[in-house]
Order: structure tokens, then sequence, then C-alpha cells
């Protein structure tokens, strides 16, 4: 697969200009058994070293974002296929710089409504260390009343995260849970709502696809028209856990999927992924940059690193 390593990119809806920002875009970020006990030491969980070679890289953006495949609840902690991972698994993307976590996926719901809002409250209200801020910390995709975003809004960028597949479809009735309809009159009417608070330009990070296929599906590239016609102007999407390919559909690019940016699943491909780094001047893009990842292991921990 030929990766599109950096371009100069001119779509709709780019206008306002003044001030240059950065986010980077990262895949799909599991933890898994083997990960986590690699990680117990003396009584306490530490994934520091599973992210330390990306501290320089992350810290070149203004944000960078993810998507979180794990509820965080408290123990017993389990790996696939319900997944419940230590705080510590994320308090260690935080300190390099991870600052954006995608809920909307179809793990978020394996331990039910608690375990949504427990989630919510750890990523941003939680066990804190090395002076985090929390209040800088962004959950998108699941909400209810009075936690959780269902979109931000940077210098009149909108990101919104949605999924279309879901594990346990029984969401408890406080907790909504961003999903694509069909009839696309959901996001139709977030669109609208974000255009109102000032957003001129368009992000979905979008749970999508058939695992471990290497090339989009004839689904994913409806749905992506479907987006495109409400007036999205990029998409991300994760799920398959390896890299699919990307194309530019009427001006607008689609990621199908960047991958898993960190796992243990030693399977070909599922060690791999591409982060996208967008540079911003306000609402106008300037350049894609795809950066490719890879996740090792040793006897102590399985880390992720720039590759080249």
């Amino acid at each position: 697969m030929r990766y599109l390593v950096s371009q100069n990119i001119h779509t709709k809806n780019q206008f306002i200009m003044g001030k240059k920002w950065k986010i980077l875009f990262l895949g799909d970020v599991m933890c898994h058994d083997d990960q986590r006990e690699l990680a117990y030491k003396n009584g306490t969980y530490n994934f520091d070293n599973s992210f330390d070679k990306l501290k320089d890289l992350f810290g070149e953006h203004d944000y960078v974002a993810c998507n979180m495949e794990s509820p965080i609840c408290e123990p017993p902690y389990m790996g696939f296929p319900k997944f419940n991972t230590p705080v510590e698994f994320a308090d260690s993307l935080m300190d390099v710089g991870a600052n954006i976590f995608f809920l909307a996926n179809n793990h978020i719901n394996d331990r039910g409504e608690s375990g949504i809002e427990s989630t919510i409250n750890k990523l941003t209200t939680g066990y804190t260390k090395g002076g985090i801020d929390k209040s800088k910390i962004y959950t998108l995709g699941v909400s209810n009343n009075s936690i959780g975003n269902k979109h931000i809004i940077i210098n009149g960028v909108a990101i919104l995260n949605y999924t279309n597949i879901l594990n346990n479809k029984e969401v408890g009735g406080n907790i909504s849970i961003n999903m694509i309809d069909d009839d696309m009159m959901k996001i139709t009417q977030d669109i609208a709502d974000v255009k109102k608070e000032g957003a001129q330009y368009i992000i979905v990070y979008i749970h999508w696809g058939k695992e471990y296929e290497r090339f989009h599906s004839e689904s994913q590239r409806k749905i992506a028209e479907m987006l495109i016609n409400c007036d999205v102007n990029f998409i991300i999407g994760g799920h398959p856990h390896v890299v699919e390919d990307y194309e530019f559909i009427n001006n607008v690019p689609v990621f199908y999927s960047l991958g898993n940016f960190i796992s243990s699943q030693p399977e070909d491909f599922r060690t791999e992924s591409v982060g996208l780094s967008l540079e911003f001047d306000g609402v106008y893009l300037t350049n894609i940059n795809c950066i490719p990842f890879k996740t090792e292991h040793d006897d102590k921990k399985y880390f992720t690193k720039v590759v080249g």
C-alpha cells in the first residue's frame, strides 16, 4: 500500500485564517491481557514505557486524538472480548500529550452504563500523574446530560465521533452513543448544530468496516458518500485493526482505517498503523502528513514507535 506522505490540500468551506495549529489523529488504542500483565510491578500498573518514544512527536501538536477501544473501570481488569483497562494506561498516553479520546466504538458499552460513566470520569477527572491538567482532556462520541462531549470545536473546526458497530446494544437510558443511522438524520442535525456554534470545517472520526480487511468495503464508501453529502470535510476511520486504503471523494479526504496504534495482536499488519498530522491555519487545512507507527514488544513491555 502506498501512503500519502505529505500533501498540500484545499477543500471546501475553508476561509478563516489567522491561527496556525496542528492535530495528530491516531488509530485504535487497545490494552490486551499480556500488555497489562507486563505493566504490573510492585502492586501497581505503569505503561510509561509503552509511549515514551513518542513524547517529542506528540509535543509538536496542539492536540493528539485517539480511539480508546476500552472502558476504564474498577478491577477486575480484562482484555478481549469484554475490555476493562486500568486508568494508568490512559494516563501514560496523556503524559506524552494525548488529549482527545474517541469513545464511540463497538467496545465502549462492554461494561454497560456504569462502565461508560466510569470511563469518562476517569479520563477527565480521575487519577492524575505528572501534573496533567485534565480540564483540557476531551472525550467524544458518548455523553449524558452532565458528562462527555458530543463534539468539540477548535478554531472553527468541529470534530465529531460516531460508530455504526456496538457489541452490547442495550444502552442505559441516561447515555447517548453517537451512532450512524441509515437516514443520516442524527449527523445532519449534529452538523447543523455545530455550524450554529461557528464551525466551518467538519471532521468525523468513525468506527466502521470489517476487521482485518486491508481495503475498504462498499458499505464504508456508501457511508463516506453520505457523510460528505452532509457537508463533512474530512473522514477518518477505525475498527478494522489494520491500515486500509484512502481516497478523495469530491475532494474530501477519506482515510478508511488508521490501524492499531497499540495492541498485542501479533498477526500480519496488525502491528502497523498510520497517524494523520493535520496542519491548519484557522479553518484552512494547509497540509496532511502521514506518520507510520509500529508496535513491538520485548520481555518488559509492548511499545509503539515511529517507523523510519
